[in-house]
């Protein structure tokens, strides 16, 4: 009867009880930390996604007053959420995560920084391979839902879930237009749309949320529109 009260209190309250590998954490942190625990495994997801490579190294930089309080369960999910790409959802878990990253070589980097700027809290998160190419990622809280403000040093503010379309495009008129237009003729629905660029005339990026998945022909036509550089997409659902 201990344990059965145990279990009921971890998926109602969150409280986390004589677990092996799984931190205690109290209701009023876990509440806080909620957003950036749901956020950091759809993170994971997103990051690991986007890889081409094999990741050698994750580092997470916290940052204001998240770091007062017991930042592993955020860990714990990024880490499975990453993991899930490779070895599927049914494969990891947020007690065996580290473990599968241990085994995989992935080397984990953490640190904390007291002072943020234009966020009460938020989270940095770097995947990267040999030293090649990485992939990063900042998020907060907002309305205590997970919100991603930066992907890849461009100012993008979505909520990382739903299917998703990563695009690089050139900053150039007529880009999103033809966009519309394909996802038009293929009878796909637009659910959101976020737009940014370092500098006019640079390489753009954009994030599509869907309601539909492409299929592969149709991905593979999407990447074949004019001044359109890449494409990814990635369901978050």
């Amino acid at each position: 009867m201990e344990t059965i009260d145990e279990v009921i209190e971890f998926f109602t309250k969150g409280i986390a009880r004589n677990a092996i590998n799984y931190p205690s954490i109290d209701p009023d942190s876990m509440e806080y930390l909620k957003p950036y625990f749901i956020g950091g495994e759809k993170v994971g997801k997103l990051l690991a996604s986007l890889m081409e490579t094999p990741i050698r190294t994750i580092q997470i930089n916290y940052s204001g007053e998240i770091t007062q309080k017991k930042i592993d369960p955020v860990r714990m999910a990024i880490l499975k959420g990453a993991l899930s790409t490779f070895v599927g959802d049914e494969g990891v878990n947020y007690v065996n995560a580290p473990v599968i990253a241990k085994e995989r070589g992935i080397r984990i980097i953490e640190n904390q920084y007291e002072r943020t700027a234009g966020y009460i809290s938020s989270i940095e998160v770097i995947f990267e391979n040999e030293g090649i190419s990485h992939q990063k990622v900042k998020y907060t809280s907002v309305l205590n839902k997970p919100v991603i403000v930066n992907l890849n040093g461009y100012d993008l503010e979505f909520e990382p879930e739903g299917i998703l379309l990563i695009i690089q495009n050139k900053d150039v008129p007529g880009v999103i237009g033809s966009i519309g237009t394909f996802l038009g003729n293929h009878n796909i629905n637009i659910a959101s749309l976020e737009l940014s660029r370092t500098s006019k005339g640079d390489v753009a990026k954009s994030v599509i949320k869907i309601d539909e998945l492409l299929t592969k022909e149709q991905l593979e036509a999407f990447k074949k529109l004019p001044n359109i550089l890449s494409v990814k997409q990635v369901d978050l659902r």
